[in-house]
């Protein structure tokens, strides 16, 4: 049922027409829970008019969309009529397909393309045809989609389309229109002079080496404890660690240090997906709704360089092995309703933790044990600091371990400065730069005292800037001295004081 939801701020009040709609995807990772679409208004009687018409497309089963906006094309193209007739959805579904086809993309590659071509191109531009798209057409739709919601906006404060999502529209509209050039439909791709929308710079948060130990001195969940361990160790992604196997792991009778094998990671996707992209399945976990259009999977890792050898600690084997007996428990309390897939983390009756119910999990420790708040992910880039640091900036290491292709993904994205380095940086200047440089000054200043000489004119100035009693003291201490020679230094610079 379509409601208005009013937010309210010190300056104004926010109007929003909230939607909900039927996506079988969501409701099973979200125990049946429906989806919801916000549509902004700019006060109450938009929302009180909007409100029957997202009503009607609720019942029809479909997320309410505005009028489209009405574009200005180009002057050049306006007396223009289509030589060819190919329309952008067709062109885009056409490339898609093939990047599909090539082996280019994966599964879940190809669901989030199709998802935004769906969601944000067809219903824009989808009708036009290719021929008269051109720099400042494309320069438009852009501008013009930042004042359109999003389907599933993150930030309430703002549930317009961000400038990151255009971002990832032009990633497929740029090679898209390259692919109409290949296929002669076009002689220029329009996309290659589109200016981008400013993206906000986004730093992840994560924790320090001393707030990692806080964390694990405080972790009541020992299975909690050992993924926090594991993902600092071994840098591994949520799907890769969601998707471990006991064959996985390699133990040594002659090492403290195991070694694993990173081959797949878990991950829900379509089965249509699946067909079109190819994508390499290990195993499929059976599926508790029937005839649903997707299912958990073992799938092959995201590249080529994911698929790698990973060392674990001696700290985090030890921990594995208690979590080895305590599989052995679950296996006796549940007997027949355990289902075994051989994982290392999973749900008391056998099954796969989604990345859903795991961040959930983990966002709940976080809050009860009042720690700095990040997201599960961010201890993936929080272990990549900390392997920096205790492997001397290796980076190549680091980098095969995060199972990167190049060192600029983890230098630009991942990596994080470490205070204390940058404080020894400081203390290294001091020793290196200004110490020898503050030492040579005042070695120079020694010398040109030494060389100094008291003359009469200098003597008198300072007799005269000297109390009465200075003068009788100075007065006794050189009849003293004349008296007895042998008190004079050899050191002419003190000999002039005197």
């Amino acid at each position: 049922m379509a409601s208005i939801f009013v937010k309210r701020l010190k300056k104004e009040d926010r109007y929003y027409v909230i939607q909900t709609y039927h996506d079988e995807e969501y409701e099973m990772i979200h125990s049946g829970k429906k989806p919801q679409h916000w549509h902004k208004c700019k006060n109450k009687e938009e929302a009180d008019e909007l409100l029957p018409l997202v009503q009607k497309a609720e019942d029809k089963g479909v997320i309410y969309k505005k009028p489209r906006y009405a574009k200005k094309k180009p002057l050049h193209y306006a007396n223009t009529e289509s030589s060819n007739g190919m329309k952008n959805q067709e062109l885009i579904e056409r490339y898609m397909e093939k990047k599909c086809r090539d082996g280019e993309w994966q599964a879940r590659t190809a669901y989030s393309n199709r998802h935004l071509a769906e969601n944000y191109i067809y219903p824009y531009i989808g009708d036009d045809t290719v021929d008269v798209v051109d720099t400042p057409y494309i320069q438009l739709y852009y501008q013009d989609l930042q004042n359109h919601p999003s389907i599933h906006p993150r930030d309430p404060e703002n549930p317009n389309i961000s400038a990151r999502t255009i971002k990832e529209i032009h990633k497929i509209l740029r090679p898209a229109f390259k692919y109409a050039v290949q296929l002669g439909v076009i002689t220029v791709n329009p996309a290659n002079e589109v200016s981008l929308p400013r993206e906000k710079p986004f730093k992840r948060k994560q924790w320090t080496l001393e707030e990692v130990q806080e964390a694990l001195r405080k972790c009541p969940d020992r299975e909690l404890e050992l993924i926090i361990s594991f993902m600092c160790a071994c840098v591994l992604r949520s799907g890769e660690i969601l998707g471990l196997r006991w064959s996985d792991i390699e133990l040594s009778e002659h090492d403290t240090i195991g070694k694993l094998n990173i081959r797949s990671e878990l991950a829900r996707l379509t089965f249509e997906d699946i067909r079109r992209t190819g994508t390499v399945i290990h195993f499929q976990f059976p599926n508790e709704v029937p005839n649903s259009k997707s299912a958990l999977f073992l799938k092959e890792v995201k590249t080529e360089r994911s698929d790698r050898d990973n060392y674990i600690p001696d700290y985090v084997l030890r921990r594995l092995l208690i979590q080895k007996a305590q599989d052995e428990e679950y296996k006796k309390n549940y007997k027949g309703a355990y289902q075994d897939f051989d994982l290392v983390f999973h749900q008391k009756n056998g099954r796969p933790y989604t990345d859903e119910l795991m961040t959930k999990r983990f966002n709940k420790y976080v809050s009860f044990c009042s720690l700095k708040q990040v997201q599960l992910y961010s201890l993936r880039h929080s272990g990549a600091t900390i392997q920096m640091a205790v492997s001397g900036n290796d980076i190549k290491a680091v980098q095969a371990n995060m199972g990167h292709s190049t060192t600029e993904m983890l230098t630009r994205i991942y990596l994080s400065p470490v205070e204390e380095h940058r404080k020894e940086i400081a203390r290294q200047l001091d020793a290196v730069v200004f110490e020898p440089l503050e030492a040579e000054k005042a070695h120079k200043a020694a010398e040109q005292d030494r060389n100094k000489q008291i003359t009469p004119d200098s003597f008198w100035s300072l007799l005269q800037s000297l109390s009465e009693d200075q003068q009788k003291e100075l007065f006794q201490k050189l009849e003293s001295l004349t008296a007895n020679p042998s008190n004079i230094d050899d050191d002419p610079l003190k000999n002039d004081a005197k």
